[in-house]
């Protein structure tokens, strides 16, 4: 997998990466090339982290997967080895029953009754079988049947048997029987004779069709594998079930060839030989016996659901990088209008003289130069002999009489403030103050270089404006057009310090969609989304105050801050909000009732009672919560009061009202009644 840095400098922006690392030459750049530098920056690393955590995703579904099919492995295989090790079991049994009783004709009967009743206690068995030296039937599990005509002596076990010694149970390939024609499974044993001699095979059968159905009572998908398989790479069952595969030779597969001589139990991921499709999966050999159980899913379906949400992810994200790029393509370019129309200003003042006045140690102003009539429209005779105050707007001369006694103290200083002029407008100004010696007298004076900034001024409001917005949409849900979850947080604990200043009750109302999930289902994300954003338009409509907020807490559940509205107040602005719902009438047949309805947990606390904010704050919203699930526990459709726990009627009115007298702390204008909606 490529790392994030990888996936920075296959994006080009290696070299802005190592630009924004040294101050030194990122300073030099003009302010233009700074701002797209950081804007293309922001864009590739927010698409980047997006995109470093899909692909994350989809390591966990791949890991999911291998835990699943490992879980499923290993379950299989202790199946196939509890049925091979109950026949191979009963084969012990028969052959010590055989080395004590013999081979005699009476043995041989009874061996056969034996056979019959312990067939039927393995339901997992096909049969059971006796062979002599020479391959001939002596007894066996099914119905007596004319044994001296038939011969096993060319079955591969009888093979082995009579070839070797070995007294260990053959577990051999998968086979037709002469018997009924089903594919069967063989486990055998070596019977010999008193002095060690070769004197026949005891056999038993179990039905391939055993391990089929046990195989197809687990879902692996539709390209999903289950193979039980010889050690020898041989295919023995199958899911899904292909005669044609049976006894198909897989040892030149990746399972039999690299993964399995290396350890008996793992996982894999490769393309099968067998029809082509990828999978990832897990083998393990069973153990005690030469079988192996392999579980695999089908890449493709596997990461079907994971390619979907990556592809919406994606798009999303450079939906939003492109807003990003956008907007702050827009600031750069103001900023740089900004910087240009600045520069051009300061060459015009250069070449056509700032405005100067000086002042004396009583602050009268003692000369005013030509460009001061330009700049202030009043004839600079007229400004000469009067106070620095006249002229200065009354908000700022506070600001300006500080600059000129840090002035008069042997600093330089600038001012920024405005002047009135001669037609009664203000206009912003630059001064930069600083002392000069008087010839005439003998004494100092405060001479003050004026230069227009207005325009500068104009620019620096709309930047602001701009970031403002900026800053709005930081703070919005882009579905519902609500204050978004940071934004709420902030306003909890703000409009918490201010009712505790107040000694005033906070009310929180925790709204959730009924059923909304089946709406998505029912109709598609994209309606769900519509009908959320109408819900979000009736909600925004109940926080009518400066200080009440509507939000979006989360996937369905939409919030309401009311400041200064008691429990009371707060049940009748949820219980508008419900009956402004019922009158919209959305269609939802899969809610109760056919339409949209949604479920209200209304809580209220005082500030001033509660000093610790957090902790208060918490418990704000958890009791919100708790009321909102105790509505839709009652029913849903309905306002649930976290302090009383009193449900509202059908019809939307409070089962007991509150006494007479005792005055609701609701919001100030009527419009906090229920038909506030119509």
């Amino acid at each position: 997998m490529r790392t994030f840095a990888d996936l920075l400098g296959s994006l080009g922006i290696q070299q802005a990466t190592r630009l924004l690392t040294r101050p030194v030459q990122f300073s030099r750049l003009s302010l233009h090339a700074r701002g797209v530098a950081l804007i293309l920056l922001v864009c590739v690393l927010l698409v980047g982290l997006d995109s470093q955590r899909t692909w994350n995703a989809r390591t966990a579904v791949i890991r999911s997967t291998e835990v699943e099919t490992t879980n499923l492995g290993r379950s299989l295989a202790q199946h196939v080895h509890g049925v091979v090790q109950s026949a191979d079991t009963l084969l012990l049994g028969l052959l010590d029953e055989i080395e004590r009783d013999g081979l005699s004709e009476v043995a041989i009967e009874n061996m056969r009754e034996r056979m019959l009743a312990r067939v039927g206690q393995l339901p997992s068995l096909h049969g059971l079988f006796l062979y002599d030296a020479e391959g001939r039937w002596l007894a066996t599990s099914f119905p007596a049947a004319p044994l001296a005509s038939r011969n096993n002596a060319d079955r591969t076990y009888f093979q082995y048997h009579r070839l070797n010694r070995d007294r260990r149970a053959y577990i051999g390939p998968a086979v037709r029987s002469k018997t009924t024609g089903e594919w069967i499974l063989t486990v055998s044993r070596r019977v010999d004779t008193a002095d060690g001699g070769f004197a026949g095979v005891l056999l038993a059968t179990v039905s391939i069709a055993f391990f089929q159905n046990a195989f197809d009572s687990f879902d692996v998908g539709r390209q999903g594998l289950i193979v039980l398989g010889h050690a020898d790479g041989t295919i023995l069952a199958r899911k899904p079930f292909s005669e044609a595969a049976i006894g198909m030779d897989l040892s030149k597969g990746p399972v039999f060839s690299v993964y399995l001589p290396n350890a008996p139990v793992g996982t894999y991921e490769s393309i099968s030989p067998v029809d082509g499709v990828g999978r990832i999966g897990s083998y393990r050999r069973v153990e005690d016996y030469p079988l192996v159980v392999i579980v695999s899913r089908s890449v493709s379906e596997m990461l079907a659901d994971w390619e979907r949400d990556a592809l919406f992810r994606l798009a999303a994200m450079l939906v939003i990088a492109g807003l990003i790029a956008v907007l702050g393509f827009r600031l750069v370019s103001q900023a740089r209008r900004l910087s240009e129309a600045e520069e051009q200003y300061r060459l015009l003042a250069e070449h056509s003289g700032d405005a100067i006045t000086s002042l004396g140690a009583d602050g009268i102003r003692r000369y005013a130069s030509p460009a001061y009539a330009v700049l202030t429209g009043l004839p600079a005779a007229m400004a000469v002999g009067k106070q620095w105050q006249e002229g200065v707007h009354p908000d700022q001369r506070g600001h300006v009489e500080a600059a000129i006694q840090r002035t008069w103290s042997g600093a330089e200083t600038t001012a920024t403030f405005q002047i009135r002029r001669h037609d009664g407008s203000y206009l912003w100004v630059e001064a930069k103050l600083r002392l000069m010696p008087d010839t005439k007298v003998g004494t100092p004076l405060l001479v003050a270089n004026i230069r227009d900034i207005s325009r500068r001024k104009a620019l620096e409001e709309r930047l602001e404006a701009a970031n403002s917005e900026l800053r709005v949409l930081a703070n919005a849900d882009k579905l519902t057009g609500l204050a978004n979850r940071r934004r709420l947080d902030e306003a909890l604990r703000l409009e918490w310090r201010r009712m505790a200043r107040k000694a005033e009750p906070l009310s929180f109302i925790l709204i959730d969609v009924d059923h909304f999930k089946a709406y998505n289902d029912r109709y598609g994300h994209v309606s769900g989304d519509h009908c959320l954003a109408r819900i979000g338009a009736i909600v925004a409509k109940a926080a009518r105050r400066p200080g009440d907020l509507a939000a979006r807490y989360g996937g369905e559940e939409l919030a309401l801050l009311l400041p200064g509205t008691d429990l009371a107040g707060a049940a009748d602005v949820a219980e508008g909000v419900r009956a402004a719902l019922a009158h919209a009438s959305m269609l939802h047949e899969g809610n109760g009732g056919g339409m949209v309805t949604a479920s209200f947990g209304v809580a209220t606390m005082h500030p001033a009672l509660n000093p610790d904010m957090e902790i208060s704050i918490h418990t704000l919203v958890s009791d919100a919560d708790g009321a909102l699930y105790a509505a839709k526990a009652a029913g849903r459709n309905q306002v649930r009061r976290a302090a009383e726990g009193v449900p509202e009627n059908s019809d939307g009115g409070l089962r007991e009202p509150p006494p007479s007298g005792q005055p609701k702390l609701l919001h100030s204008d009527e419009a906090r009644q229920t038909h506030i909606f119509d």
